[in-house]
Parts: structure tokens; C-alpha cells; sequence
């Protein structure tokens, strides 16, 4: 669905949510009360709950009697629910429809099934509006993303025959299930591509990858296991710490996110009273990060392609430097 007002068919129209009732809001009950929630059998939405299109249950139930002293509504089947006060909101606006009656916390708001209205077209609505919402009825001054209640309900939606609209729900749960079917494929598929590329890296570094290569040309000898410290030019170091400055440039452990180290992504280090030389890289150092930052990339290795200027590698890192009469760099790495 798009946003634009400006070309709408002739028989769909404009509309706005407080014409039709507007939205309701919920509550906490009291959480010293256990009767509220021990042995509870009604949902109790809250923004946690809201991970998909539909939802069938909520993670906390209450009791009967906490609708009742807390002044809650059950809502029905087929409520939209939104929510209005989250962190999320900062990029994302959750839209979802209640598949079994629901009360609902005070971070949504809940728009009951309005005839004439199919709820499923007016969740993916609101859904299509969820940039625009966020952009033009956020709530300014808040220490939590927050949706001002009175500007959502005053935003001009479009809005199309009942049965148009039936027709667009129907074809946008196909469309979008095919999209989900596509996204787990290709997630599949980049889980398969890294097992295949692992196995080629096992099988080069054992001799496989290139067994008939030595077998076509008579080459005969067995491989040697040596370890990593026999075939270096200089001990393994750990890096160093030092404050920011307008001294000797330092890696930041970011330049480790590419296919070899990313010289370019460094900062400027106060090295006062300490010397450098020794953390400097060079061309066919390889660095490893080991920790003290993303886990993402602690263990991630990376080859010093060049290095044109005098760069050091900080203490998040450790600096492998080869003896190249004896393992290239390259296969190192």
C-alpha cells in the first residue's frame, strides 16, 4: 500500500480514525495483587507480544477479577492493535491484529473491528503508514519513543470498498508469505554457502584441494605440522591502549569488518611516554580481535594488506607476524 493521497481510485475515500470511535487505551493491573495474575486465563497484551501479524496468546494472563477492579476492557477478536510507547518506535511502528480476545497494557493503543472496516486491511494499513506515523506523530520531550494518540487519530488514511479491501488483505497475506518463504531460503541458502566455504578452506589447508594437482606432476612428500610460533618473524604481542591524541595513528577494531584489514578506519592516539615502534603493522601482519568489543568479530583474523604510514594496532587486537622465508602471509591468513 502506498501513502499517497494524491491518486486514489475513484470510489475509495479518505478517512480518519476518530470519525469512527477513534482508539482505546489499557492498563497495568496491580502487580502486588496475585490474584490479578496467578491462574490467569485472559490475555494481557503488551508490546513484547507483538512479534507477529496475529496474535493468539500473550506472555502474562491476568484474572477476571483484574478486569473487573482494574477497569479493563476485554477487547474482541479482530481488534488492531498499535503500539504507542516503546523504544522500538524509534524505527519501527508494531501493527498487529488480536486472533482471540485481548486486555492490552498502556504502550498500546487498540482500534475495535469498525463496520465497513476489515480489520486485517486496516493493520496492513497502518502498517504501509508506519514511516509517516512515526515521522509526523511522535511525541516531542519524551525519554520513551511515543506516539501522540490525538495525531494518530487524526491522520487522513485512504480507504477502499469493503469488499476491495477484503481482496487486498486476502492478496497482500499470500504475497507477503511468499516473501517470508523467499527471506528463510535465502537465509538457508547463506548458511549453506558458509558450511561449503569452510569446507573448502579445510580441504585446502589439508592437502585435498590440491592432492591431484601434486599427483598429475609426480610431487611426492609428506606435509609438515609445525606450530604457528615456529614460523614467525617475532613473538605474538598484544596491542596497545592509549587515549585519543593527535600522535601515531591507531587501528580501530572496525577495520577488521572487511576482507583484510581496513588501514583507512583508524584515529589519532596520545602516545606520550610510550614508544610505538614496537605496535606499529606492517605489510603481511595479521591481526586478531580478541575481545573488548563487538562479539561479532572477536576471533575474526585479518591480513595487513599494506601499510603506507605508521599505524599501530590497539590492545583489542593481537598482531601475528610471519617469518615469510618460511609460511607466506597470505596462506596464513
Amino acid at each position: 500500500m502506498s501513502d499517497s493521497l494524491e491518486t486514489l481510485p475513484n470510489n475509495w475515500t479518505i478517512f480518519q480514525l476518530k470519525s469512527l470511535g477513534g482508539t482505546k487505551g489499557g492498563k497495568t493491573p496491580s502487580k502486588g495483587k496475585n490474584q490479578y495474575w496467578e491462574n490467569g486465563e485472559f490475555n494481557w497484551t503488551s508490546p513484547k507480544d507483538m512479534k507477529s501479524f496475529e496474535i493468539h496468546s500473550s506472555e502474562d494472563k491476568i484474572s477476571e477479577l483484574a478486569i473487573s477492579d482494574g477497569g479493563l476492557e476485554l477487547l474482541p477478536e479482530g481488534t488492531v492493535l498499535v503500539v504507542t510507547r516503546s523504544g522500538i518506535l524509534s524505527h519501527t511502528l508494531p501493527v498487529c491484529i488480536a486472533a482471540e480476545p485481548t486486555t492490552i497494557n498502556q504502550d498500546i493503543k487498540a482500534i475495535k473491528p469498525i463496520p465497513g472496516i476489515n480489520s486485517r486491511y486496516l493493520a496492513y494499513l497502518l502498517r504501509s503508514f508506519g514511516r509517516k506515523i512515526l515521522n509526523t506523530c511522535s511525541k516531542e520531550g519524551t525519554t520513551v519513543a511515543s506516539v501522540e494518540t490525538k495525531l494518530l487519530e487524526s491522520l487522513e488514511l485512504p480507504l477502499a470498498p469493503l469488499n476491495e479491501q477484503r481482496r487486498i488483505a486476502d492478496k497482500l497475506e499470500t504475497t507477503l508469505a511468499a516473501v517470508e518463504a523467499c527471506k528463510q531460503k535465502l537465509n538457508n541458502a547463506a548458511e549453506t554457502i558458509q558450511q561449503f566455504r569452510q569446507s573448502v578452506l579445510a580441504a585446502a589447508v589439508s592437502g585435498e584441494l590440491t592432492r591431484e594437482w601434486r599427483e598429475e606432476r609426480g610431487i611426492e612428500g609428506e606435509w609438515e605440522e609445525k606450530q604457528l610460533q615456529a614460523l614467525l618473524d617475532e613473538p605474538m604481542r598484544n596491542g596497545k591502549s592509549v587515549r585519543d591524541g593527535n600522535q601515531t595513528k591507531v587501528l580501530r577494531l572496525s577495520c577488521l569488518s572487511h576482507d583484510l584489514v581496513n588501514t583507512s578506519d583508524n584515529k589519532s592516539g596520545d602516545w606520550t611516554g610510550i614508544n610505538p615502534e614496537p605496535f606499529l603493522i606492517k605489510e603481511g601482519d595479521f591481526l586478531i580481535a580478541r575481545g573488548n568489543g563487538s562479539i561479532n568479530l572477536v576471533g575474526r583474523g585479518r591480513l595487513v594488506p599494506e601499510a603506507r604510514e605508521e599505524i599501530a594496532f590497539p590492545d583489542t587486537m593481537i598482531r601475528i607476524r610471519p617469518d615469510k622465508n618460511k609460511i607466506r602471509p597470505d596462506y596464513l591468513a
